[in-house]
């Protein structure tokens, strides 16, 4: 309350001035002799969801809604009908008295820790979802109804505020049913019951009493008894009713409830025929499973890992391929090692689709002694959107209509999250999904100011970095206005280390740009980083720009570069084979299992032609090339052109290269002569040296095709 400008100031200056009197010292003739009630805009009402939901429609309880006492009639801090005083005397609030109602309750407690709460002087209500969830269920609701007065310190205007919170529930979730395999060498074993199964709300889950029943049929009973959620299996009782290498199932349901739902679950015990012998190898692990998707990197599996032996080396020995001797296309069996490269069936798979390759085999020793029954190895590859961005839920391409508008922190985030930079909105006044911003579809992104950050956190960048990793990071910018002084376009990084970004140099106005960089686990730049989530901020730092964006992409091109996958026919760029070489003046010829290259007297360099299998060369990808190159001649890098031709157009790439191994990616959607179906014509790499009188060497010649989706 503004007391000392209407009291204490008189008597401060009356003390202060030597000889004078009430009388002498009057005041300001403008002094007031009244005092305003306050007023407001009305009572608050609010109603909240106990569950929040992001753009993604994922919830969760974190957070806490808060409202404001003094704030609007919706219970925001400021705007239209805020408490308000027109002397300007300080506000406070005085005299509050609640009421709570509980639907699921009538006789609810409220002296129960309810999860609403008044906080900062009582002038701010805190509802806590963390609280709540445990306490509301679907359609249930809980009330409260605060009465209270608004003071300036002399006169009081009464308010209320209600807050009705509706309560949502949900039923348990299981990640996958319970499969476990027991041998002959097991005993008295545990199950629990509860294992991978979840419940959003956190309430206390428990396998509901009677409801284990056996549903397959088989020749002699397994011993098992329900202990609370415990699943006990006594297989040593029953060990010698066991076929000698063979597996039966035991198949069971039961239901598990929290305090609201049931839901039933599936369980199945295998119990495998084999136990130790003297000499044999033994392994417990007879069922491998490898989980992969087209865009994982190729893999390899040793068939007998975890294998046992007293005599030892063991190897594998009859391996069969779903059942027969034909090896399938992306499956290389190396001794005890199978490789797997799932992006051999990238083209074959729709996402959410499925390829089981399923091997099994036998296990000997150096003594021909073998293992009993036959090890599995199951395959799985899933189809999935080879632009990990849209994989892992990003709206990459704008083209959601229901996050067209202002992208925000408190409100339409597009799955951005937002740093420090963009705290200051005066720095990053449009941050937009709008159609004027589009370059393909309906919709792109707009950026305009000096300090903007719109980060895509690891959940949907780059989930954990491996060391094998090769990630082609993209984005097409197309600049309005830029500032001059080399800041203008987006400060774009890829964390690590927020000082490590980098910004498009071109800085041409009103043309769309490709603006590509990459992720290499190997690299010195990104070794530290290996096993971390990695984030992407496109943001604006000490630059005034307005920015066009769209069809951001994030692609793990190491998965398509295994040398499986090569293009070239029969592997012709390692030049082993005694390949006839087509140039096209100088010379090239193969010695000590090397190409090697003499551009003397060759005017334009020296340009060798190399097959490609046929119909592998599509629109609408990158390629990948790659090449081991040695100037023998100077220090000088390696001038040269690269062209994927049919003979008349091309997809054509430039540039120069020190000595080592070069690696060039090339968006055929920007390097082709013409709009081709490079599918349907007889194509050839046409490779360019062209420094003048240069020898070199040349090898491991190799071109890859990468999906953009």
């Amino acid at each position: 309350m503004n007391m000392f400008k209407k009291t204490a100031l008189c008597a401060a200056i009356l003390v202060g001035i030597v000889g004078c009197t009430d009388e002498d010292y009057k005041g300001p003739q403008n002094t007031k002799t009244e005092n305003t009630t306050p007023t407001h805009g009305g009572d608050i009402v609010i109603n909240v969801n106990e569950v929040q939901y992001d753009d993604d429609n994922n919830p969760s309880f974190n957070g806490s809604p808060h409202f404001f006492l003094m704030g609007t009639p919706t219970g925001e801090a400021t705007g239209d009908g805020m408490a308000i005083d027109a002397d300007g005397d300080f506000l406070s609030v005085k005299n509050v008295t609640y009421k709570v109602t509980d639907s699921s309750d009538p006789d609810f407690d409220e002296t129960n820790n309810f999860g609403l709460e008044l906080a900062d002087g009582n002038t701010m209500l805190v509802v806590s979802l963390e609280k709540l969830r445990l306490q509301l269920d679907s359609g249930q609701t809980r009330t409260i109804e605060y009465n209270y007065e608004i003071t300036d310190g002399v006169e009081s205007l009464p308010r209320k505020l209600t807050v009705t919170v509706t309560g949502e529930d949900f039923e348990p979730v299981a990640e996958e049913d319970i499969n476990v395999t027991y041998s002959k060498a097991s005993t008295a074993e545990s199950i629990d019951l509860l294992e991978g199964i979840a419940d959003f709300d956190g309430e206390l889950l428990n396998v509901k009493a009677g409801s284990l029943q056996q549903v397959s049929t088989n020749d002699f009973e397994l011993p098992v008894t329900l202990e609370g959620n415990t699943l006990k299996v006594d297989v040593a009782s029953i060990k010698d009713q066991i076929p000698n290498e063979q597996y039966v199932a035991f198949n069971y349901t039961y239901v598990v409830m929290d305090h609201n739902h049931e839901v039933s679950r599936d369980l199945t015990i295998g119990l495998l025929g084999v136990e130790p012998q003297p000499g044999e190898p033994f392994f417990a692990n007879y069922f491998l499973e490898e989980n992969l998707t087209e865009n994982s990197n190729a893999t390899t599996v040793d068939l007998t890992v975890d294998v046992f032996d007293d005599d030892g080396e063991v190897s594998v020995k009859d391996v069969k391929f779903n059942g027969g001797a034909e090896m399938p296309k992306g499956i290389m069996l190396d001794g005890n090692m199978v490789t797997i490269v799932p992006a051999t069936y990238s083209s074959d798979l729709q996402v959410g689709d499925e390829e089981e390759i399923v091997i099994d085999f036998k296990i000997e020793d150096e003594s021909g002694n073998e293992a009993q029954g036959r090890r599995t190895l199951t395959v799985k590859i899933k189809g999935e959107n080879n632009n990990l961005l849209v994989a892992n839920g990003f709206n990459a391409d704008f083209e959601d209509v229901a996050k067209v508008g202002d992208v925000a922190p408190n409100g339409n985030t597009n799955g951005f999250t937002f740093p420090w930079p963009h705290n200051d909105q005066n720095g990053c006044p449009v941050n937009r999904i709008q159609g004027e911003s589009a370059r393909t579809g309906d919709f792109g992104f707009r950026m305009e100011g000096n300090y903007c950050a719109n980060v895509i956190d690891g959940t949907k960048f780059i989930k954990n970095l491996a060391t094998d990793d090769k990630y082609l990071v993209s984005y097409w910018l197309r600049s309005e206005e830029i500032e001059a002084g080399g800041n203008g376009n987006p400060y774009v990084v890829v964390y690590g280390n927020y000082w490590t970004g980098s910004r498009f140099t071109d800085e041409t106005l009103n043309v769309w740009n490709e603006v590509t960089s990459t992720v290499d686990g190997s690299s010195d730049a990104f070794t530290p980083y290996v096993g971390q989530a990695l984030a992407f901020n496109m943001g604006k730092y000490a630059g005034n720009g307005k920015h066009d964006l769209d069809d951001f992409t994030l692609i793990r091109y190491s998965a398509f570069t295994h040398s499986s996958l090569d293009l070239l026919v029969n592997d012709y760029g390692t030049f082993e084979n005694s390949e006839a070489i087509d140039n096209d003046a100088g010379s090239a010829e193969i010695a000590d299992g090397k190409l090697k290259v003499n551009t003397t007297g060759a005017a334009s360099g020296v340009t060798l032609t190399m097959p490609l299998e046929a119909g592998m060369v599509k629109a609408n990808q990158y390629y990948v090339v790659t090449f081991d190159i040695e100037n023998t001649t100077s220090d000088d890098d390696s001038t040269y052109t690269v062209k994927l031709t049919n003979g008349t157009e091309s997809i054509i790439w430039s540039g120069a290269v020190p000595d080592g191994s070069a690696e060039l990616i090339i968006n055929e959607e920007i390097a082709r002569t013409a709009n081709v179906d490079w599918s349907a014509e007889s194509m050839s790499l046409e490779l360019t040296l062209s420094n003048a009188d240069t020898e070199y060497n040349l090898d491991n010649v190799r071109v890859y095709a990468v999906p953009k989706m």
